[in-house]
């Protein structure tokens, strides 16, 4: 398998404002832009627009309300079209967004209920100029949170993050929207004391596969953590990934002949590392491989099927940059 190296879009999230970096093979930098204004100030997630330009989500720093969702919409160089903050309660949080059929934008994350004193799950429909067209929250008595989400093949849409059932134990939650926002179904999927969910996609079959985490009980350990189900999120077939240290997946995509998920593996190295896996379309293993150094702390945030039958993978390290493998 050959490499090569190439810079392409990437997020810095430091401890400061959301700092965004456009770079391609030939120069090292095109364009760069500082969007906030205070230390709370977060991108999330960032996806391509079918303009040419971007569309990115995070949180935003309020004096009246500590955190809204923020989203803003970029063109091909890097200019603000426009931004807003959604506001649904005292704490919310965009961790997911990507461009609808229609033109507009659907966005997951958390926001804060007050009765109960956790997080819920939260969705906004927005259409292409960032006007709110719904917005649709979920969750019980406990912790819920979206981490992401994608539009559906009959045009609605699924969430795919955690549901923690109490302290000590959590689930991944789906959940099935129709494309007014209307829940359709919603479940838990659990192995261990501990699941969750960091992505998730359609499969050809119009089922689902997920990529994720997972603990059990006697483990103090996570492990990385690949769930396939149908159109209904019955589980067809579930497989734990690394070794006795901390194993987890953020990010999963397709093949032919099976998929590809990417995240950190701290079984290897003292400090954590890339961590690829390559299993069939029955979850068995096909490869693995382990991306790092002796003394960084390193993990894969997204992985992507190139044209050559490659992939493309983003790391997390001081700077972020991008792999093609």
């Amino acid at each position: 398998m050959c490499f090569k190296l190439i810079f392409t879009l990437s997020i810095y999230l430091f401890l400061f404002s959301p700092f965004i970096v456009y770079a391609d093979t030939a120069t090292p930098v095109q364009w760069e832009l500082n969007l906030g204004d205070n230390l709370e100030d977060t991108i999330y997630d960032i996806a391509r627009t079918s303009d040419g330009g971007y569309i990115a989500a995070g949180k935003k720093y309020s004096v009246n309300t500590s955190e809204d969702i923020y989203v803003v919409k970029l063109t091909a160089s890097g200019e603000v079209e426009w931004e807003n903050k959604y506001i649904a309660s005292k704490e919310d949080f965009a961790n997911s967004i990507k461009q609808t059929s229609d033109g507009g934008y659907i966005v997951c994350g958390g926001t804060y209920t007050e009765t109960e004193g956790v997080n819920d799950f939260y969705m906004l429909k927005l259409d292409s100029a960032g006007k709110v067209e719904w917005e649709q929250k979920s969750g019980g008595n406990q912790r819920d949170v979206c981490e992401a989400i994608i539009q559906t093949k009959d045009g609605g849409y699924l969430a795919a993050g955690d549901t923690w059932l109490n302290f000590y134990d959590s689930d991944i939650s789906l959940i099935k929207f129709d494309p007014n926002g209307n829940i359709e179904w919603d479940l838990g999927i659990g192995m261990g004391e501990e699941d969750g969910a960091y992505d998730i996609q359609q499969t050809p079959d119009n089922g689902y596969i997920i990529g994720g985490y997972t603990r059990s009980v006697s483990d103090l350990s996570y492990d990385a953590y690949i769930v396939k189900t149908d159109h209904e999120g019955t589980v067809k077939w579930k497989s734990d990934f690394g070794g006795s240290g901390d194993d987890q997946f953020y990010s999963i995509t397709q093949q032919d002949n099976g998929y590809v998920a990417a995240g950190y593996t701290k079984s290897f190295n003292e400090f954590s590392d890339i961590y690829v896996v390559k299993v069939n379309l029955d979850g068995e293993k096909v490869w693995e491989k382990v991306y790092g150094g002796d003394d960084t702390q390193d993990d894969a945030r997204s992985i992507k099927k190139t044209s050559d039958g490659g992939y493309i993978y983003s790391r997390k390290n001081q700077p972020v940059f991008i792999r093609i493998i």
